[in-house]
């Protein structure tokens, strides 16, 4: 029965993993009209999650009538999971195993190696999603071009397609200097010939497939080994969960907030932890603030031989997410927009609270109210969210899960039994001790219904939130071949006004440039009818779509000279523009 039960398990969820491949594939391909919302057939992937749904609840029915198969024979329960008091720090997950220990300990290679597989598959399903937006000229509908335009500038990151403040530089928007990082990836790429914007999904694609790797090692570490056979389950979690499918095909650079999360949490014990923490915050100005909610609340309920270190990283915590807000307003200055507003500035959108909460809610938060330890920050990180007037904030819309993920990722690593590998440094915790730091909410979990019986129902919980999340997972784009050969036409060292769509192919030796003024940036308040300014380039072009010439009316003609032209595009050359209120 146990080993029917094991063979079943592996093999459902690696068919699983390659179903979510084929499913994207045999799915008819999304439809992107320019100007548009996309068109998207999702009838396979919800057959396909209510397939997963029906066998989740077929393997936790078979997991209680083993464990009850067992209580009936008298069979001794084997103690698994965070109830396990003879395991140090056992219902923690940041006091596990380190992660540089021997990697032999966690058994047989099979359902390692098939758990490496399915790992590929999510990354297959991600590298070629990523290539169908470029293909499909999506991109720019995922804010992919503010941060591009930045990393092909300087170290200042300017980009005149947001709301910058005086400085023009994108970390007056988010202060993000992590991607100050990635710049010599745009340097290096502009000596080859043909490498365009676009070049930033290949930092984006190695950061989602880092998050879901590192994540998995870490669980990998923790797991028992007489558990090894739930590690392909363990795969299919981390690539089907519908918070990190959100986060990585979201296309944003909150992406990296996954793979220096779990970096953060595998170096705990090390000096180098305070680097990757560091890392962390730098990715985002708020992921400070939910980190010191996380930090506050464990340096409260951990024991004390953690405690120290839990205090230094909560005032770390709050210390730059004071520096960050400060040196954001500075950047922005009164033209730019500062921390507070950004979170209570309210425009028309379309968001649901309810359902933004009952999705997270399955995805794992849930697991929140089995330890005390991290209620609290899950409900405030939550609150943060809920009392912004942000739609995109208030509702947990798209790659806004970043906040709330890390903390549920930990929560779920702690669904796994325990490995319980002694150290020399570590303390053991007396079963009360550990009692007394978690909720008794649920008092029918025993020690016997920890592990495979808790995450049978995780999976369950899981599959119901992929059933309410209608953003992810999504086929792939269908890819359009308009005539761009008219891009080759033009010198390097030119700032080029573009339609959003084109400027992601324009060459990293360009400059690309709205068609329309952004309020708040210096570099870029003039109207299509005035040039780009002379300090920032060589040469000044307009670049548009036939759909958009209808924009030139109101321009003079001796400001804009035609060059060139094709069936989807327009190529003018910009003189020194005096006035833009006569006609084309």
């Amino acid at each position: 029965m146990v080993k029917g039960l094991r063979l079943w398990t592996i093999g459902t969820v690696a068919l699983a993993a390659a179903g979510l491949v084929a499913v994207a594939a045999l799915s008819p391909a999304t439809q992107y009209v320019w100007g548009q919302a996309p068109r998207i057939n999702i009838r396979w992937f919800q057959t396909y999650e209510w397939i997963l749904l029906i066998l989740s609840l077929l393997f936790s029915g078979l997991v209680v009538f083993r464990h009850r198969a067992h209580s009936s024979k008298g069979a001794p329960q084997s103690v698994s999971g965070p109830a396990n008091a003879a395991s140090p720090d056992s219902d923690g997950f940041l006091s596990g195993p380190e992660f540089w220990s021997d990697w032999k300990s966690t058994g047989s290679r099979i359902p390692l190696l098939l758990s490496y597989a399915m790992l590929f598959c999510g990354f297959f399903y991600t590298g070629i999603y990523y290539e169908s937006t470029y293909q499909g000229f999506f991109l720019q509908e995922h804010d992919f071009l503010n941060i591009a335009a930045g990393l092909s500038d300087s170290v200042l990151l300017r980009t005149p397609y947001v709301n910058t403040g005086p400085t023009g530089s994108f970390l007056g928007h988010h202060w993000s200097p992590f991607l100050i990082l990635l710049r010599p990836l745009f340097w290096l790429s502009e000596f080859l010939p043909r490498a365009n914007h676009g070049i930033f999904l290949l930092p984006l694609f190695l950061g989602a497939c880092a998050g879901q790797l590192l994540w998995f090692e870490l669980a990998r570490r923790r797991l028992s080994a007489n558990y090894t056979w739930l590690l392909p389950m363990v795969a299919f979690a981390l690539i089907a969960h519908p918070g990190i499918l959100r986060l990585n095909l979201s296309l944003h650079f909150e992406i990296f907030i996954l793979p220096l999360s779990a970096l953060s949490v595998m170096l705990w014990r090390r000096r180098s932890y305070w680097a990757a923490l560091i890392l962390l915050f730098s990715v985002k100005e708020d992921v400070a603030l939910y980190c010191s909610f996380v930090f506050a609340s464990l340096w409260w309920w951990s024991p004390q031989i953690e405690r120290i270190r839990l205090r230094s990283s909560f005032f770390l915590a709050t210390l730059y997410f004071i520096f960050a807000a400060g040196i954001r307003h500075f950047l922005a200055g009164s033209t730019g927009v500062n921390w507070l507003h950004y979170w209570s500035e309210a425009f028309q959108f379309q968001g649901e609270q309810l359902h933004g909460l009952v999705f997270l809610f399955f995805s794992g938060a849930w697991l929140a109210f089995l330890d005390r330890r991290w209620l609290l920050p899950i409900l405030l990180t939550m609150g943060t969210h809920l009392i912004s007037r942000h739609p995109w904030h208030n509702s947990f819309q798209s790659h806004y899960v970043y906040t709330t993920l890390p903390m549920i990722l930990i929560l779920l690593g702690q669904v796994l039994p325990y490995a319980g590998l002694e150290k020399e440094n570590d303390r053991r915790i007396p079963e009360a001790e550990a009692q007394k730091r978690r909720l008794s909410l649920l008092p029918g979990f025993s020690q016997a219904s920890m592990g495979p019986g808790l995450m049978s129902l995780v999976l369950v919980a899981l599959c119901i939130s992929m059933l309410l999340d209608r953003s992810t997972p999504l086929p792939f784009f269908a890819a359009k071949e308009p005539d761009l050969t008219i891009l080759a036409s033009i010198p390097p060292g030119s700032c080029v006004r573009s339609s959003k769509h084109i400027s992601v192919r324009l060459s990293l030796s360009n400059r690309p440039w709205p068609i329309y003024p952004i309020a708040g940036n210096p570099v870029s308040n003039d109207t299509l009818c005035f040039p780009p300014p002379h300090t920032y380039c060589k040469n000044r072009y307009l670049l548009l779509e036939s759909q958009d010439t209808h924009l030139l009316h109101g321009c003079r003609k001796d400001d804009i000279r035609f060059l060139a032209g094709s069936e989807d595009l327009s190529l003018f050359e910009y003189g020194d523009a005096t006035t833009g209120n006569t006609d084309h």
